[in-house]
Order: C-alpha cells, then sequence, then structure tokens
C-alpha cells in the first residue's frame, strides 16, 4: 500500500512505521546486523510511496552562526563558505535559521542567526542510505530526530497561558536514549542524545544538570537565567509512586535500601494478583513489625493493604508523602505504634508555605 513511511534509526536498528491520516503506527523492526539486506526485500514490497528517515544517533553537534544581513544569493554562498569553515568532517550536515540575531550596530539591519547540526561517525547511517541506493530509491527526506522538537514546542506553546519561555529544555525519553534539547525561541538551539537512558529519573535527572550547566558554559543560556523544564514521555516512562519515593528517600539516606520494600500497582492490575505479590513480599520478614504506607483512602493500592495488615505486627497509613517516608525512617527503631504516630506528624509538619512573611520555620525532618 502506498502512503508515507517514517524510517527511525537508532544505534540498536531500523524502527519502520506508516503514518496515515495524522496516526503513525509501527510496521516492524530491523535489526543492525540482517538488517540492511532485508530492507531491500521491504523495498520490492513497497515499491511506491514517499519514505522519510529520521536518525536518532549519539555524536551530533551543533554550532551557531550570525551572518550580516545579505541577499538571497550571498546568503546562501556565505552559508556555504560558513560550512566549509566549520571543518566538521562528515557528509552529514544540515541547517536551519533561528531568525534575525538580537542586536545590531545603529541603522544596521539585523543578522541572522543559522544553526549547523551534523552526524559525526556517520557508520550506523550509511549502510542503510546504500540499500537505497543499490535500489535506485530516493528517500524524501533524511533528517535528526532532534529537528522535531520546534514541531513540539509549537504544541507546547498551545498549552501555557504565556506561550513558550525564551529559553526551555525539553527532555524526551526515546527507543535510543533520554534526549536533552534546548529550545530558543520555540526553535532548536542544542540537543545531546545518552544513549541507553537506563538508571531511572534520578540518574536522568543528573543528565539534565550536566546539560545545563554545559549550554551556561556555552553562553546558549545566561547564568542564573530560570529555564523551564518540559519532559514529554509514555506513561510507561513514569517511575511509579512507589519506586519513585524509594529513590528519593535512598538519596538521602543511602543505607535505607536494604530496608525500603516497594510494590508499584500497574493501573489495570487485578486487586487480587496485587494482594498477592504483597504478600509474598512481606512473606520472607515473618513477625517483625511492618509499617505500611500506601497513597489515598479509598484507592486500589489502599484497599488492597487494608487487607494486608493486621493491626498488631502492621499498621497501614495512607496520604503517604516524602517527609512522612523519611520521617519514618529516621525512627524506626521505635515501636510500631510510635513509629506511626511520627510517621503522620512528619507528613502533615512537611507540607507547609514557605514563602513570605506568613512562611512557617521548617522543623528538621528527623526532630519531634
Amino acid at each position: 500500500m502506498a502512503g508515507h513511511h517514517l524510517l527511525y534509526l537508532t544505534a540498536g536498528g531500523l524502527h519502520i512505521a506508516q503514518a496515515h491520516r495524522g496516526q503513525v503506527s509501527l510496521a516492524g523492526r530491523l535489526d543492525p546486523i540482517d538488517g540492511p539486506s532485508a530492507l531491500t526485500g521491504w523495498l520490492q514490497q513497497h515499491p511506491r510511496g514517499r519514505i522519510t528517515l529520521l536518525a536518532d544517533l549519539p555524536d551530533e553537534s551543533y554550532h551557531l552562526e550570525t551572518l550580516p544581513a545579505v541577499g538571497r544569493r550571498d546568503r546562501r554562498q556565505l552559508i556555504a563558505r560558513r560550512r566549509a569553515q566549520l571543518r566538521l568532517d562528515t557528509p552529514y550536515i544540515t541547517h536551519q535559521s533561528l531568525g534575525p540575531s538580537a542586536s545590531a550596530p545603529a541603522g544596521d539591519k539585523p543578522g541572522e542567526k543559522i544553526l549547523f547540526a551534523a552526524l559525526h561517525r556517520p557508520a550506523t547511517l550509511q549502510p542503510w542510505l546504500a540499500i537505497f541506493e543499490q535500489a535506485g530509491r530516493a528517500l524524501d527526506g533524511v533528517g535528526l530526530i532532534a529537528h522535531l522538537a520546534a514541531e513540539v514546542a509549537t504544541r507546547l506553546a498551545t498549552t501555557q497561558p504565556t506561550g513558550l519561555p525564551p529559553t526551555a529544555l525539553l527532555v524526551w525519553k526515546t527507543p535510543a536514549g533520554l534526549r536533552v534539547s534546548c529550545l530558543e525561541g520555540g526553535r532548536l538551539r542544542f540537543s545531546r542524545l545518552t544513549p541507553g537512558g537506563a538508571g531511572g529519573w534520578q540518574a536522568w535527572g543528573d543528565e539534565i544538570r550536566r546539560t545545563h550547566q554545559y549550554l551556561i558554559g556555552q553562553r546558549a543560556i545566561e547564568r542564573g537565567q530560570p529555564t523551564p523544564v518540559f519532559v514529554l514521555a509514555h506513561p510507561q516512562d513514569h517511575a511509579p509512586l512507589a519506586s519513585a519515593l524509594r529513590e528519593c528517600a535512598v538519596h538521602v539516606f543511602p543505607d535505607c535500601a536494604a530496608d525500603l520494600l516497594v510494590l508499584d500497582v500497574p493501573p489495570h492490575e487485578p486487586p487480587e494478583q496485587t494482594l498477592a505479590a504483597a504478600r509474598a513480599l512481606l512473606e520472607p520478614l515473618g513477625a517483625a513489625s511492618v509499617l505500611v504506607l500506601t497513597d489515598v483512602v479509598g484507592a486500589t493500592p489502599c484497599n488492597v493493604a487494608q487487607r494486608l495488615v493486621d493491626d498488631v505486627h502492621s499498621h497501614l497509613l495512607a496520604g503517604v508523602n516524602l517527609p512522612m517516608l523519611l520521617r519514618a525512617w529516621c525512627y524506626r527503631a521505635e515501636p510500631l505504634d510510635a513509629l506511626a504516630k511520627r510517621a503522620l506528624a512528619g507528613a502533615t509538619q512537611g507540607v507547609m508555605r514557605v514563602d513570605g512573611a506568613s512562611a512557617a520555620a521548617p522543623k528538621p525532618m528527623c526532630h519531634p
């Protein structure tokens, strides 16, 4: 069937998708070893239709140049000259305009900011392009997935009361890893891919901070300038509440990792299955005292947990937050009843207004 196919290339292979009436559906995946030969057969099965290839690979570089105000012909020549002067040592270079420069001498027209983007180490890309050349098929276009940031920014702007800020970071989890892009005026200014993206949101947060510091060093972001961060992710990529709270607690108290047991409850998991998993988690503890923390009274995790505790060796608290968890850990050596009271106090005392004259003086987390 003719149409528009999208080829999404990562270091792990080529994903084939089809776009139809604004919807994109995955049609298959080719691995990097046998994939190029399999692509030949796929092209024979799809002799017509548009094909666009989007690369999501590491080893990208971005270079901002400012051109003087010139005519169209001189502009093309100047862009070619600047591109050659960059000496990027790769045939895969593209550019886009970021609009007029911020300042110009009095009486002069403002210049134009041009962003050059290059894909280095093209060995991952070349075997796939060679198949198209051998088959005599022309690609509708080859681009970097990072350039979709501008389209995402356009949609994000409609969700913000005052539109997008002048500079922002867009973070998205892709099959290739974690990509952090810098948007300037709603257009791509810089992007970096961390392959794999493993380690959860704590590790991703570290990568976001490193990218932010790098951009400050490159003067792409002013030091001290507030920089909003927008996260684009599939719901499955969001850390469930239990694991997210445990990760925060371990960050504060690294020695608590072995004694904080977590059970994440998927949205559509049957309650009996959740209860069985919870009992299996607690079984090795025997008659040890256990304080169970859950989210909201009436929600499935809380309803299941009520069937789990016995009110003697185990107590249940709802409304868990990070202050509750940290307070419970600090006083874990106290009897179970006293521990439950400490945790409840931590939860309520940790919620306060902390700005302005009416702000309450915060209490240390591990003190009464």
